[in-house]
């Protein structure tokens, strides 16, 4: 049941939103997951956003009509239990003339982490399998380190042109941000290994040397037999 969770996330007929919600309610049911078990790790095993597990959860515990629902810790994917919850202090709630404090700075709100998509999809547009579901956070972080190093060679450019900048030897610089960029480009995740889609991936494999993905690189080498076995249409 565990494995049929996430069934027909990569072939077969797509499933609809309602067939991920029923998923992550089966889930909740299961008795090694439950409403014990982490968004990210529903998520993980239906393969769906963690977004959408906690819709589907906010859902089951408004059905059960009480907070009792709601247990007091989770367990992550790491094996580790974090509260469910965390405190709220009150807000708005004036203090006695003789102990109320000097008016604080607001502080900046904290930055909302991005939602991933319900189906996140490598280079090619194929589904991320679960195993390799971590690849799409180290791609994301891949792809901001990549715009990062390209606004930092504009600071150089920058320091160039200034006075003091006599000394810097911007082509180097350039050349060598511009290397570190190519670097991170061909070092993401681009697809699984066509030649290890239905077992383990093996050390002996030509291809991904046993790591069962690809990065751009190889992607390009491969023959349109490869393709094919990737469901990739040929032009």
């Amino acid at each position: 049941m565990l494995h049929s969770l996430g069934a027909n996330s990569k072939h077969g007929l797509r499933r609809t939103r309602e067939d991920k919600r029923t998923a992550i309610r089966k889930a909740f049911q299961h008795p090694d997951l439950g409403l014990n078990a982490s968004d990210r790790r529903i998520a993980h095993a239906c393969r769906v956003s963690h977004p959408l597990v906690a819709d589907v959860r906010r859902e089951v515990e408004a059905a059960g009509g009480n907070s009792s629902t709601c247990p007091e810790a989770r367990l992550g994917a790491d094996g580790k239990s974090y509260p469910s919850t965390r405190p709220v202090t009150a807000i708005n709630t004036p203090l006695p003339a003789s102990t109320e404090q000097p008016a604080r700075e607001p502080e900046p709100a904290p930055e909302q982490e991005p939602e991933t998509p319900e189906d996140p999809r490598d280079d090619v547009g194929r589904d991320f399998t679960g195993k390799y579901l971590h690849a799409v956070d180290w791609n994301r972080e891949a792809t901001s380190v990549i715009r990062e190093i390209g606004a930092l060679a504009t600071r150089c450019r920058n320091l160039k042109g200034a006075d003091g900048g006599v000394w810097l030897d911007f082509q180097d610089t350039e050349r060598c941000l511009s290397q570190a960029q190519v670097n991170l480009k061909f070092a993401k995740y681009h697809t699984e290994c066509p030649k290890c889609l239905d077992s383990e991936p093996s050390k002996d494999c030509k291809t991904c040397k046993g790591h069962g993905w690809i990065n751009r690189g190889i992607f390009g080498r491969l023959s349109d037999t490869d393709k094919k076995a990737l469901d990739l249409a040929l032009f």
